[in-house]
C-alpha cells in the first residue's frame, strides 16, 4: 500500500528538514508562543492562537505535502488538501468569529488531555524518534511536520476550545487515525503515539459533554 521503504522515507526527511532550515526553529517559538498564550491568555489570545495553527497548517499541507513528499507518496496530494481544509476552518472560526477562548478554563478532564497532549508534541514525539535512533535531520518537528502538528493542534484546541469546537476536530482525529495506520504499515513507531492521542481527546470530550 506504501509506494516507498522507511529508508526512502527518512533519506526524504532529511532533505526536506535540510531545505526548509531554519523554518523548524521559528516554528518551534511560535509553537511555545501558541503555549503561553493558552496558559497564560491575553487580549486576542485566541486569535492569536487559530492563526499560529492555520500557519501550521498551510505550510504543512503546502510544503510537505504537496510540494515535497508528494513526489513519492500520492496520497499526499489528499492530505495536503485536508490540511488546507483545515487551515481554512481554522481561520473562520478561530481568527474571523474569535470561537477559541483559553480564558475559559475547559472542563478539568479536557484540561488534563489538552496538557499531556502538548506535550507529546513538544517533547515526547522528538524524544520518541531520538530513541528509535533518528537524528536530528530525521525527524518531523512541530509546525513543519504533520504528526507533531496534528498533537499540538489537538492540545491547544483542547484547552481553547474547551470541549466545544467539534468541527475543528474532525480533520485532526482523520489524519490521526490514518497516520497511525501509516506508521504501522511503514513502520514509523514514534507515530504510534498519535492514536492514543486521538482517543483519549475523544474519550474526554465525550465524558465531558455527558457530565
Amino acid at each position: 500500500m506504501i509506494p516507498f521503504s522507511a529508508d526512502v522515507f527518512f533519506n526524504f526527511l532529511a532533505q526536506y528538514n535540510a531545505a526548509i532550515w531554519p523554518a523548524q526553529l521559528v516554528a518551534s517559538f511560535m509553537a511555545l508562543a501558541a503555549v503561553r498564550l493558552v496558559i497564560w491568555p491575553l487580549q486576542n489570545s485566541g486569535r492569536i492562537i487559530a492563526a499560529i495553527l492555520a500557519f501550521f497548517w498551510i505550510w504543512t499541507g503546502t510544503v510537505y505535502h504537496l510540494n515535497f513528499f508528494a513526489l513519492i507518496n500520492f496520497w499526499d496530494l489528499g492530505f495536503g488538501v485536508l490540511f488546507l481544509l483545515q487551515a481554512l476552518l481554522l481561520l473562520w472560526s478561530g481568527v474571523i468569529r474569535n470561537r477559541l477562548n483559553p480564558a475559559q478554563k475547559a472542563p478539568k478532564a479536557i484540561s488534563r488531555a489538552g496538557q499531556i497532549t502538548l506535550a507529546a508534541a513538544l517533547v515526547i514525539y522528538p524524544l520518541l524518534a531520538a530513541g528509535f535512533g533518528r537524528g536530528l535531520a530525521e525527524i518531523a518537528w512541530v509546525g513543519t511536520g504533520p504528526a507533531p502538528t496534528l498533537l499540538l493542534t489537538l492540545g491547544l484546541l483542547a484547552l481553547a476550545g474547551g470541549g466545544r469546537l467539534w468541527g475543528l476536530l474532525i480533520i485532526p482525529l482523520f489524519c490521526c487515525l490514518t497516520g497511525s495506520l501509516f506508521a504501522t504499515l511503514l513502520p514509523l513507531p514514534q507515530d504510534w503515539i498519535l492514536l492514543p492521542a486521538a482517543l483519549g481527546i475523544v474519550w474526554v470530550f465525550v465524558i465531558s459533554r455527558k457530565a
